[in-house]
């Protein structure tokens, strides 16, 4: 079981990196501005990228950096997989052809990822892997956030003390007798607690953080080494901004929602129960949670009916639909595509899966192209079931012309119903 989910968390690296190459490829290059003398044409564009790229630029690399953490954690910094990927990482140089050099570094990093997929289902894991993942670390809770929200972590920080955390189960930079020692090299303490500690890390999410290097390379990190998490929103924050790796609504707390304190009492209980501490009365958790939105949120109001009964019943009733949406999650299957390099020139692999968790079955592909300038090896013919990570793979041969995405639909049945649907473009 660890073994394939390290392989559905490289697949998802991939998917994130043709992402960043669908951004490459829509970029428009500025036009070059040329000197308009007879005797010499002189290239006046600046030797620097532009926000759009740059942007572009950094997103590749906190993949790169995200990627090459959840190897070193699979199977060891020493690892042949681990130094593979590392290879194909290169110092960025923003030159005239800085869309193309990117463009190759992605495709590299890619076909790291599948020549490790294709090793593992081949070779098996590397001596240096270890599924044993059993730890006897010792808990803490970190705070990931931008030093320009320093007065809502330390509202939040307040809060976390008022259910029993300290200086031993707490770490938040900005706040005094939490953060780091003078003395102290700051990245060497970041790597100690990402390593020696079992984390339970709080996402500060707001749009400083998302301008903050540091904060999301600690997201990346922590989405590396599968810590145990979850987002708080600021106000001014919205969900559909939640654009780095910890971006899924199901964990996070927008502090000016309905249900910020429904979701803030389960966010308690989860690191109570991850540092194995008691819980607080229910009448001192209120108090000390309505303090905190007080602080946070301009627009709250108290809550004047009785709230005991009614934050209870919210709770549940949130508590009743995460458990339906994670029963509804282990009956659907998931089926994609994806296009990675083939060692002969002129030529693709096409690789159908399956990335849910049920067995799809009477998977009927069409291809929804009007061109003649794509050919397949043979025909997509219908899959009669695909067990959640298998695949089939297609070999596409490209001629002159040809579009730079092809369009698939695929339909299938699973345990939660039939005839599922699903549209997807894939780059070439």
């Amino acid at each position: 079981m660890y073994m394939e989910s390290i392989e559905v968390q490289i697949q998802e690296r991939i998917n994130l990196a043709n992402n960043i190459l669908t951004k490459l490829n829509s970029y428009v290059e500025p036009s070059r501005v040329r000197s308009s003398s007879r005797v010499l044409s002189v290239d006046f564009t600046a030797h620097s990228a532009s926000p759009q790229v740059k942007a572009i630029i950094l997103e590749l690399s906190q993949w790169q950096f995200v990627t090459k953490e959840l190897l070193i954690n699979a199977f060891g910094e020493t690892s042949r997989y681990t130094k593979l990927f590392q290879d194909s990482i290169v110092e960025h140089k923003i030159g005239f052809n800085y869309k193309e050099e990117l463009t190759n570094e992605t495709n590299t990093g890619i076909a790291a990822l599948y020549s490790i997929l294709e090793s593992m289902k081949v070779a098996g894991p590397p001596s240096s892997y270890s599924p044993n993942k059993t730890s006897t670390k010792e808990p803490l809770v970190f705070i990931s956030h931008s030093s320009k929200d320093k007065a809502f972590v330390v509202a939040l920080v307040e809060l976390l003390e008022g259910i029993g955390l300290d200086e031993k189960s707490l770490f938040c930079s900005s706040v005094p007798g939490y953060w780091i020692n003078l003395s102290k090299d700051i990245f060497e303490v970041l790597q100690g607690l990402f390593t020696n500690r079992s984390l339970y890390v709080i996402f500060v999410q707001s749009p400083n953080f998302y301008h903050s290097a540091v904060s999301l390379n600690e997201m990346g990190a922590a989405w590396a080494v599968r810590a145990e998490y979850c987002s708080i929103l600021t106000s001014e924050m919205e969900f559909s901004n939640m654009t780095a790796v910890v971006n899924s609504r199901q964990t996070a707390i927008k502090v000016n929602n309905e249900d910020a304190k429904a979701r803030l009492t389960e966010m308690k209980d989860s690191i109570l129960s991850f540092l194995g501490k008691e819980d607080i009365s229910a009448v001192i958790w209120e108090r000390k949670r309505d303090k905190f939105l007080s602080t946070v949120d301009p627009s709250y109001k108290k809550d004047t009916s009785p709230s005991e009964s009614s934050n209870t019943e919210e709770y549940q009733q949130l508590m009743i639909e995460k458990m339906k949406q994670k029963k509804e999650s282990l009956l659907k299957a998931s089926i994609r595509g994806n296009i990675f390099p083939s060692s002969n020139k002129g030529s693709l692999h096409l690789r159908i899966f399956n990335a849910g968790k049920s067995t799809a079955k009477n998977i009927r592909i069409e291809w929804l192209n009007e061109t003649s300038t794509v050919h397949l090896s043979k025909p997509l013919e219908t899959i009669e079931d695909l067990s959640p990570q298998n695949n089939r793979d297609y070999r596409l041969y490209l001629v002159n012309g040809h579009p730079d995405t092809i369009r698939l639909r695929y339909t299938w049945d699973d345990d939660f119903k039939v005839d599922n649907t699903f549209e997807e473009g894939l780059q070439l």
